[in-house]
């Protein structure tokens, strides 16, 4: 409904009416992430939007309703980080592995890469290397209720052995194809282990 002369509302349709709930959703959805690009945000809403069926010319042409809600939740991607865990004491080979997904893909689990960094965000920090991606995750496809992110697993072997002793922060980022950038996703502090020295 819109409002008309004399203080009222009434039910009207067309490109009128649909263009200023477009320019409404499109303006939150910037605010939410104010560096997405225009084919983010739009395969965002076309990913989320409820489907509908045009029939008034005799063809059946389906386009996707925005429903604002979703498309924001499906701005960013979606991650977990299983291990290490926050505080906890490490030593040797350590295994930084969990999941990530872009919910708003029309394709594939929405991320194609996963990088982390030692102590500091990328362009500061000391980069720990790019993560194998596309591990099998059947608990994750189950509870985004979606096959898609079958294979959002990650993992990536770190050897702490050359860091001595003291407290450290993993960064991790996610890459996202619907939106072609990489957000810093997570960090986790951790502790490594002193290495024992031996009596001589």
């Amino acid at each position: 409904s819109s409002s008309v002369p004399g203080s009222g509302f009434n039910a009207m349709s067309g490109t009128s009416m649909a263009a200023p709930h477009v320019a409404g959703a499109w303006a939150v959805l910037k605010s939410r992430v104010p560096t997405a690009t225009v084919d983010h945000v739009l395969a965002v809403l076309k990913a989320t939007g409820k489907s509908v069926l045009d029939t008034r010319k005799g063809v059946n042409i389906a386009k996707a309703r925005i429903q604002l809600d979703k498309a924001i939740d499906a701005m960013l991607p979606v991650f977990a980080l299983d291990a290490p865990t926050d505080g906890m004491v490490v030593s040797g080979l350590v295994r930084i592995g969990g999941w990530a997904a872009h919910v708003a893909t029309m394709a594939g689990t929405g991320v194609d890469a996963v990088h982390f960094y030692l102590d500091g965000p990328a362009g500061s920090g000391q980069f720990l290397g790019a993560a194998t991606y596309g591990g099998s995750r059947p608990d994750v496809a189950n509870y985004l209720d979606d096959q898609r992110f079958l294979l959002s697993g990650f993992g990536l072997d770190w050897n702490t052995s050359s860091l001595g002793g003291g407290k450290h922060t993993i960064y991790g980022y996610v890459h996202s194809t619907v939106a072609g950038v990489g957000w810093l996703s997570f960090t986790r502090s951790v502790t490594v282990a002193s290495t024992p020295t031996k009596a001589v």
